[in-house]
C-alpha cells in the first residue's frame, strides 16, 4: 500500500482534520520521522477499508491517520501545525487561522444568496451512500459448479411523489437557509472545525417550506429489492463479491456498493482440498477382500469405480477431472478414500464362517507380521 504524498506548499490545507494529530498516530510531540512513519503504517494496515468492509468507524480512523501523516510527515507542514497548535503563529484572528489551516472560512459566514425559484444544481461532492454487507449461504455444489442466487435487500429509491426533491409537488423550492446552497456546514471542535453534511437539507442545498407528504422531505423512500448475484464456479468459503452501485442511495450523491460475503454450508459427502474434492466411502469386509464395483457420488452424478481385491482402510483412489474448476480451464480431481466397515455384531453363521476362515488362513507369514507389529508397538509405547 502506498503512502500519501506530503504537500509541497507551506500552508496546511485540508477538508478534514482531527483535534490532535500526534494523538491520532499515538506518538509524542518530539517523535522522529521514522517513528511517525512506522505508527502511520501500523494504523493504515489495521484500519484499511479492504480489511474492514462496511465498518464506518474503521474508515474514519483510516482517514484520520492518513491526514495526520500528511501533515506530520512533512517538515514544513509539521512546523506550521506545531506553531498554530501552541499559539506561536503570527497575530492573526481565529478566523484567519482557520482559513490558513483549512483553506476556507466557515460556511455560516458566507453571504447568503437571495432566494431563488430555481433549485440549485446538485453538488458534485455530495456524500456517497454507505456500503451494504450481505451474508449469502450456498451449498457445496453451488459453490463448486457456479449458480445465480436471488437475494432480497432493503434499500432506498427516489420518492415517487416528489421525484426526489423532498418538496410537496407544486411548492417553491428555495436555497437552504442553513448552508446557503452548499450542502455542507462546518462544526467547530476546539481549535479545529470539520465539514458535515447539512442536516436541514440532507446535503442537497435546497429546501421547501412544505415537505413532500410521501417522504417527509427526505427525497427517498424505502423499498425491497431483489438482486441476482452470479456465483462463479469454484468459489471459496468467505469470498466477497462486489455489486457496484447497489448499496445505500443518497439524495444528490452516488450510491454505495453491496458486498456479498459467501458462506458455504458443510457437505456430508464432500470436502475441499485446493481444487480437489475428497470423499470418504465405506466398503464392506467382503468388498475390500474380494474386490467390487461400487457407485461413487460426484458433483455431476454417480460413477462406478472398481475396488481391487485386498484393498485396505485408508486407500485413496483418484477420479480424474471430477474436482473443482480453476483458472485457465484446469480442473481438479476427486479423491475417494475408503474405510472398511467392520460389523459391530455378528450372527452365529457369520461367526462360524470367520472362525473357519481363520483356521484355513494360509497366507504365508501373515500372522507373523501381525505379531511383529504388535510387539513393536508394545515396546515403543508400553
Amino acid at each position: 500500500m502506498g503512502l500519501p504524498l506530503a504537500g509541497s506548499t507551506a500552508t496546511i490545507r485540508c477538508s478534514r482534520m482531527a483535534d490532535d494529530f500526534y494523538a491520532v498516530l499515538g506518538v509524542q510531540e518530539d517523535a522522529a520521522q521514522p517513528e511517525i512513519k512506522q505508527a502511520y503504517r501500523a494504523l493504515a494496515r489495521k484500519y484499511h477499508p479492504d480489511k474492514n468492509p462496511g465498518d464506518a468507524e474503521a474508515e474514519s480512523k483510516f482517514k484520520d491517520a492518513a491526514e495526520a501523516y500528511r501533515v506530520l510527515g512533512d517538515a514544513d507542514l509539521r512546523a506550521e501545525y506545531d506553531a498554530h497548535r501552541r499559539g506561536g503563529g503570527s497575530k492573526e484572528s481565529a478566523e484567519d487561522v482557520l482559513d490558513d489551516l483549512f483553506g476556507t472560512r466557515k460556511v455560516q459566514n458566507r453571504r447568503p444568496e437571495p432566494p431563488s425559484r430555481t433549485p440549485p444544481r446538485a453538488r458534485s461532492e455530495a456524500g456517497r451512500g454507505s456500503d451494504f454487507r450481505y451474508r449469502l449461504e450456498i451449498s457445496f455444489e453451488e459453490a463448486a459448479l457456479g449458480t445465480e442466487a436471488q437475494i432480497s435487500v432493503p434499500g432506498v429509491a427516489r420518492c415517487r411523489v416528489c421525484l426526489g426533491t423532498g418538496s410537496r409537488p407544486g411548492s417553491a423550492v428555495r436555497i437552504c437557509e442553513d448552508c446557503h446552497g452548499s450542502g455542507t456546514v462546518r462544526v467547530q471542535q476546539g481549535f479545529f472545525d470539520r465539514s458535515e453534511r447539512c442536516g436541514n437539507c440532507q446535503g442537497s442545498g435546497r429546501r421547501s417550506p412544505r415537505d413532500c407528504p410521501g417522504c417527509r422531505g427526505a427525497g427517498t423512500e424505502s423499498i425491497e429489492r431483489t438482486l441476482a448475484v452470479p456465483i462463479p464456479p469454484g468459489l471459496e468459503h468467505g469470498a466477497r463479491l462486489r455489486l457496484a452501485g447497489e448499496g445505500q442511495a443518497t439524495n444528490g450523491g452516488p450510491p454505495g456498493d453491496l458486498y456479498v460475503v459467501v458462506e458455504i454450508r458443510p457437505d456430508p459427502l464432500f470436502t475441499r482440498e485446493g481444487l480437489d474434492v475428497v470423499t470418504e466411502i465405506p466398503v464392506t469386509f467382503v468388498e475390500a477382500a474380494l474386490g467390487a464395483q461400487i457407485e461413487i457420488p460426484t458433483l455431476e452424478g454417480k460413477v462406478r469405480m472398481r475396488i481391487p481385491p485386498g484393498s485396505q482402510t485408508g486407500r485413496v483412489f483418484r477420479l480424474k477431472g471430477k474436482g473443482l474448476p480453476g483458472k485457465g480451464g484446469e480442473r481438479g480431481d476427486q479423491r475417494v478414500r475408503i474405510h472398511v466397515d467392520v460389523p459391530a455384531t455378528l450372527t452365529d453363521a457369520q461367526r462360524e464362517l470367520l472362525e473357519r476362515f481363520a483356521e484355513v488362513d494360509e497366507v504365508p507369514g501373515a500372522q507373523a507380521r501381525v505379531d511383529d507389529h504388535r510387539r513393536n508397538l508394545h515396546e515403543r509405547y508400553g
